[in-house]
């Protein structure tokens, strides 16, 4: 009972600490890469010790698991059992059981149907670009005639870069070059994925204003990493002047628009250049990650852990 409490308080404190922390956080905005994996581990943590939590008190119920754990830590198999008990008996053993059950079941069913609907969307995005584009054989890109400027690509097994005739019209040679190469760190930088399992998470907890939260600032944070693998040979200013000439343009569903994400805050970060994270912050800022990672776990399995450190079984005073 003790480890289920302390996982539901953890996830708590989680939800609670980041909501307030991290959205708008300047580090965030300094090291974009950083700031996402920063949101997908806070995001990934909380349901996953909601899920170790009911397995936690589900655990009494399953002889099999208790021998196991038992075996492997050395302990006795008796005292983990013991460990693991609830005050509320069977019942809550049972309602450990459905409560996991049921979350896996619904974030396995979100991320299903947002990975298939994504899916759908950049299906019939190829279908209509390979209908009225054509490729450019000088920058691998498809130009469709639409007067609304826009750059933007759609990843999947055949990624393909989308430009606008109204996008050629108004970007200069370099803010095209530029556009291109944001598009580019899109794809190589596998953003979709990440943005598919932050809508795949709000989707599974639609009452949960964090995860509505972190998919906003995921969008944000994917864009400004863009922009900053685009500009890494400099051209940050040029990169701006771009986003405003297409800030009428729209992005297509299941696509990733060189001017989508907050592209004033982007702009405004373009042209006033802030230093990037020092490297001792980095290394603190991952290893942070890797506790909330492994801090689940750990409370899991604290009480079996415990079991291993004594020297005696309970069983043999029933004897």
């Amino acid at each position: 009972m003790i480890a289920a409490l302390g996982l539901v308080l953890f996830a708590a404190t989680v939800v609670v600490t980041a909501q307030r922390v991290l959205p708008g956080a300047a580090w965030m905005r300094r090291a974009p890469r950083q700031g996402v994996v920063a949101w997908q581990v806070v995001t990934v943590t909380v349901p996953a010790s909601l899920l170790l939590a009911g397995a936690a008190l589900a655990l009494p119920t399953v002889p099999s698991a208790t021998d196991d754990i038992a075996g492997l830590l050395g302990a006795c198999e008796f005292l983990v059992r013991q460990h693991y008990e609830t005050p509320g008996g069977a019942l809550v053993h049972v309602l450990g059981v459905l409560g996991a059950a049921g979350l896996l079941l619904r974030l396995g069913w979100s991320v299903v149907t947002e990975f298939l609907a994504v899916r759908r969307d950049r299906q019939r995005q190829r279908a209509r670009v390979a209908l009225v584009g054509r490729p450019d054989a000088v920058d691998g890109a498809w130009i469709v005639d639409e007067p609304r400027p826009s750059v933007f690509c759609i990843p999947g097994r055949r990624d393909q870069i989308v430009v606008t005739t109204g996008a050629l019209a108004v970007l200069t040679p370099r803010q095209r070059a530029l556009a291109l190469a944001h598009e580019r760190a899109h794809l190589g930088g596998r953003h979709h994925v990440a943005l598919t399992v932050a809508a795949a998470l709000r989707r599974a907890m639609p009452r949960s204003r964090f995860f509505a939260i972190a998919e906003t600032e995921i969008a944000t944070l994917v864009e400004m990493h863009a922009d900053d693998r685009a500009t890494a040979a400099g051209g940050r200013r040029d990169l701006a002047a771009a986003l405003v000439a297409l800030a009428e343009g729209t992005s297509p569903a299941g696509a990733l628009a060189v001017n989508g994400g907050a592209a004033m805050q982007r702009v405004h970060r373009l042209v006033v250049t802030a230093p990037g994270l020092p490297l001792g912050q980095r290394w603190s800022i991952h290893g942070i990650a890797a506790a909330l990672v492994a801090a689940p776990v750990l409370i899991a399995a604290a009480p079996a852990l415990e079991t291993a450190l004594l020297d005696y079984c309970a069983a043999a005073f029933h004897a």
